[in-house]
């Protein structure tokens, strides 16, 4: 199997989760709450929520800012794994 990617979406808890797309297996998801992990947030230069960064190996391949339909977001994923 290739390299995993890491898609970490950046915002407050009282958003709803992200929903299950159609990449099960080859995309990780986590969260992170800025108000709670400010450091972090601030490391990654999340300054709007929200923030889904897109890393592979550690670093950063892509991002998407703002709220953006199901299908950018697949796009964007499709287009790096």
């Amino acid at each position: 199997m290739g390299a995993v990617v890491r898609a970490l979406p950046y915002g407050r808890t009282d958003r709803r989760p992200a929903r299950r797309l159609s990449t099960a297996g080859k995309v990780r998801v986590g969260k992170l709450n800025v108000d709670e992990n400010p450091a972090t947030a601030s490391r990654f230069g999340a300054r709007s929520i929200p923030t889904l960064l897109i890393l592979r190996d550690g670093r950063e391949i892509d991002r998407i800012v703002g709220a953006v339909p199901k299908q950018e977001i697949v796009r964007h994923l499709d287009a790096v794994l």
